[in-house]
């Protein structure tokens, strides 16, 4: 079928651009859906200047509109069974150029559908609510082919050998009211992107870009030679034996038979290299030695036997010899070129033998050493340095090592082996030591590394290990790579201190909030505008719920006390659920953050609530948590247990449960805007793919994700780009102007032509502070423009408090952006023009939200109120430093609310700048 595929698609893949269409039957707007599908083939026509050669089913829904958005040069290849007739579209049958691909002894149709679909169209158009219902042949499939090349069961795809593009269009469906956009994380050729970005607005296309990898790279040519290097050495030994043949003796011992055969084995041991990496300590102890020693034996006895030792068994042990040594004194007028060959064999044997014997008595880690040594010596190349113990410091230390060519050094205690078998057969070398000492931390030669990472299991010895390393860093001369260094420390407090102690520009962070953040941020719980139709009433409010309370809830819970403020209209309500053995964790918690019994000026409410002890107790209609969920609100559930398995266990009880409310069966038809994310620490990305299948199976509509794994989380990739801030430092820069800093405009001054730019700046009508904000952004993007490391350079200058405090900031500002009902990613139209796009009344009502937002902020880092303001005005600086705050209030003074609102004049312009980056 595939053959005829080609045939039929060759005259077109020349004068017609192939695009497939995958989506859902049962679409809501389908008038709306189609006029965006039309659109969309206008701009690929006028993009590439070719009609449209659509692949697609014929089905209703999303398949019949894209059949209908066809003109005149348009072709159509229809995949279904030539047999059936077009009973929708017989319009169809007469159309020029349409094709049918017979599908009629297929078992499964639609993942055949699929393939065709994902293996031949340079543009592959999805309509669909983003949610994984686990169908085979289904829009969800299409879309993870698309990008990954399996299918949900495993199947491997050949996806084409040319650049294709994904348009996704997030429309609701009537199994479904409420999409949700999915972020495509990695990219099936490797390439990654940033997957922290919001999602976009229902009936907004999201597209992404899959690129063609070169055909020669190195990469690909080396993986080519190790392909091949057998085939090609077989090839030549045959061509040697027929010149062996023909001139006897008088060859060479180069083209000698034997000699060749020896290239073919190392060949093949080259092949056994590539494609069994992870059996790579078997084939250097045992395949490598024996295939060594049969060729040895195998050559000797030939030279022997048709030599001097007619004898069988003497020409055999006196190949034996050979392996020993024993035998390759013999004269030199009794060998032949076939007993050379077998004495150079058998003396590679005995050398590797030596050397194998030496590295089993020396150990792994010495072995490690020595190569360490060996690699400094020879190569120039630079390495990473990952110290510390347990999942996260080898995940983080194989995903290093899985770049191409790269080193890696992880210093471990690891008094148990597990982390020499999880990184066994990789580019790392395991050096085992006291991870507080002086003496070992030297020996990683840290100083030289490219990236130094300290994520050992505890935040006090991480803390101590970053101690240490300045240390010694402060005895090294020339040497200033400290802004390299990347530690994981989850307390607040810990890490100001240590950047007060050690140095500025360490780059610290925490796994779980890390995790939380993203997830907040790409799945916000503030869903207000998810509406089934525009007379529906708009919501006022948004529940989550926290099944379990480990560290990841407690993250989660820390980002929703600092994110969750929506202004008055507005509320959040947060619901815990908490087991037995969690009841000393939550009084540490509510202790350590006692601010969240009181009654200071935050606008979310929590409710603790003890979980039923037994599962059965789950099931029981009574149970407040379906109670809790409501049709007039947007809910978000995150499962959050300590044990990941029972978190996923406790899901798949809840579940169906769960789908019967979103679809509204027991909430008098309104469905309810559900959504459920499940914590997991699945090692394996095929295992998740299995699970997540299976889960989405219980309620096939509910939006249900797993999150936290830590092959992804713990990553140099997310973990650096974690620590970017790039509209952190950008909000940075726009108040070192503000602020007049001498240091910033003495090394970075303006240019005549942005002289000129701000003394252009209208004043006619607008207030000093709008005035001003307009003159800071012109000056940044005359600093981004021409030097960007002024970002670092202002970043550098501030405390840990205030680069906080502008993370957080802008984390809020994605927030803002939804409440102003703004897409992010159109942003650019509005970012010349910025006052006349935002209301001067919304401007004040978000500064009064971005206030509340400080407010929460500054309590969760332990802050109290102040009441006297005289003696604040008085002692501001030594009040300060006792952490009391006087404007922990709602009201608050002029000047004080003109800080707020500043910076919702300048969001849309820090955003754009991030989409940009």
């Amino acid at each position: 079928m595939n053959d005829k595929l080609q045939d039929k698609l060759k005259k077109y893949s020349s004068s017609h651009l192939i695009v497939g269409l995958t989506g859902h039957m049962d679409l809501i707007d389908g008038d709306r859906v189609g006029k965006h599908i039309c659109e969309k083939f206008d701009e690929l026509r006028q993009a590439t200047g070719k009609p449209i050669a659509l692949i697609s089913g014929t089905a209703v829904g999303a398949d019949e509109l894209g059949v209908k958005a066809l003109i005149q040069k348009d072709k159509f290849i229809q995949i279904t069974d030539k047999k059936t007739p077009n009973k929708r579209h017989p319009e169809l049958d007469s159309q020029v150029g349409i094709e049918y691909i017979d599908l009629s002894k297929s078992k499964h149709s639609y993942r055949v559908q699929a393939e065709i679909i994902v293996t031949h169209a340079r543009h592959l158009i999805a309509i669909w609510d983003g949610v994984d219902t686990g169908k085979t042949g289904g829009t969800s499939e299409v879309v993870q082919m698309w990008h990954s090349g399996k299918s949900f069961d495993g199947t491997v795809i050949e996806l084409p050998k040319f650049d294709r593009r994904l348009h996704q269009l997030i429309t609701p469906r009537t199994s479904n009211p409420f999409p949700v956009h999915r972020p495509i994380l990695f990219r099936s050729n490797g390439e990654r992107i940033l997957p922290t970005l919001p999602p976009r607005k229902n009936y907004t296309w999201s597209e992404s870009r899959i690129s063609a990898q070169s055909q020669f790279t190195k990469m690909k040519i080396r993986a080519w030679i190790w392909k091949y290097a057998a085939w090609a050495l077989a090839c030549l030994l045959i061509i040697v034996v027929v010149t062996y043949i023909l001139l006897g003796e008088s060859s060479c011992v180069v083209c000698h038979p034997c000699f060749v055969a020896i290239l073919l084995a190392l060949g093949w041991i080259t092949w056994l290299y590539h494609y069994y990496k992870d059996s790579r300590t078997l084939l250097f102890r045992f395949v490598y030695p024996m295939v060594l020693a049969v060729l040895t034996l195998t050559i000797g006895t030939m030279g022997f036997y048709y030599g001097d030792k007619p004898d069988f068994l003497d020409a055999f042990f006196s190949a034996a010899n050979l392996i020993t040594l024993n035998s390759s004194a013999e004269s030199s007028e009794k060998l032949t070129s076939v007993i050379d060959i077998a004495r150079l064999t058998g003396g590679i044997l005995a050398g590797y033998a030596f050397i194998l014997a030496f590295s089993l008595a020396a150990g792994r880690e010495r072995m490690n050493r020595l190569k360490f040594w060996l690699y400094r010596r020879g190569k120039k190349k630079p390495f990473d340095v990952v110290i510390g113990d347990g999942a996260i410091a080898a995940q983080l230390a194989m995903d290093l090592a899985a770049e191409e060519e790269n080193r890696v050094v992880l210093l471990s205690r690891d008094p148990s082996g597990k982390t020499d078998t999880i990184i066994q057969n990789s580019n790392i070398w395991l050096l085992k030591g006291n991870l507080t000492y002086s003496i070992d931390l030297k020996q990683t030669h840290f100083d030289k590394a490219r990236y130094v990472y300290v994520v050992s299991t505890n935040d006090e010895e991480n803390f101590r290990i970053t101690q240490e390393l300045d240390i010694i860093n402060s005895t090294i001369h020339q040497n200033d790579n400290k802004s390299n260094w990347y530690v994981l420390l989850r307390d607040q407090q810990q890490r100001r201190l240590l950047q007060e102690i050690t140095h500025k520009d360490l780059h610290l962070f925490d796994i779980n909030a890390m995790i939380a953040r993203r997830l907040l941020r790409v799945h916000p719980v503030d869903r207000f505008d998810h509406q089934i139709s525009p007379a529906r009433v708009a919501r006022k409010s948004a529940r989550v719920i926290i099944i379990g309370f480990s560290a990841m809830a407690r993250a989660i819970l820390d980002r929703l006390v600092i994110m969750g403020h929506f202004g008055p209209e507005h509320q959040l309500k947060i619901r815990i659920y908490y087991s037995l053995d969690e009841k000393v964790t939550i009084a540490q918690y509510q202790e350590q953050n006692s601010y969240l019994a009181s009654s200071n000026p935050v606008s979310w409410k929590i409710k603790w609530v003890p979980i039923p002890e037994s599962i059965n107790g789950m099931t029981y209609t009574s149970w407040s948590l379906y109670r809790w969920i409501d049709p007039a609100v947007c809910t978000t559930i995150y499962f959050c247990k300590t044990d990941t398995l029972e978190s996923t266990t406790t899901a798949s009880q809840i579940l169906p449960r769960l789908g019967w409310l979103h679809k509204g069966v027991e909430t008098k038809n309104q469905p309810c805007d559900l959504q459920v994310y499940c914590h997991y620490e699945f090692p394996d990305r095929d295992d998740l793919q299995h699970m997540e299948k299976k889960m989405n199976a219980m309620a096939p509509h509910v939006p249900f994700f797993f999150f936290g794994s830590l092959m992804r989380e713990c990553s140099a990739f997310m973990i650096r780009e974690e620590e970017r801030d790039y509209a952190a430092k950008v909000l940075a820069l726009l108040y070192g102007y503000l602020d007049k800093d001498k240091k910033l405009l003495e090394k970075y001054p303006l240019s005549e032509e942005t002289k000129n730019q701000l003394s252009l700046v209208p004043d006619t009508g607008k207030s000093d502070r709008d005035q001003e904000w307009e003159k800071a952004i012109i000056y940044a993007r005359h600093i981004l423009g021409a030097k960007s490391a002024a970002l670092d350079f202002v970043w550098k200058e501030l405390s840990e408090a205030d680069r906080s405090s502008n993370r957080e900031s802008m984390e809020h500002g994605w927030v803002k952006m939804r409440l102003m009902n703004l897409d992010v990613y159109q942003l650019e139209e509005i970012v010349n023009d910025i006052l006349s796009a935002i209301n001067p009344e919304t401007i004040k009502q978000l500064g009064a939200i971005e206030h509340i937002r400080w407010n929460a902020e500054k309590l969760k880092l332990g802050w109290n109120i102040y009441k006297n303001e005289e003696r604040w005005k008085e002692s501001k600086e030594e009040l300060k430093k006792q952490k009391q705050h006087f404007y922990l209030t709602k009201s608050i003074p002029s000047k004080e609310q003109y800080k707020d609102e500043t910076q919702i004049i300048a969001l849309p312009f820090l955003i754009s700048y991030l989409l940009k980056k």
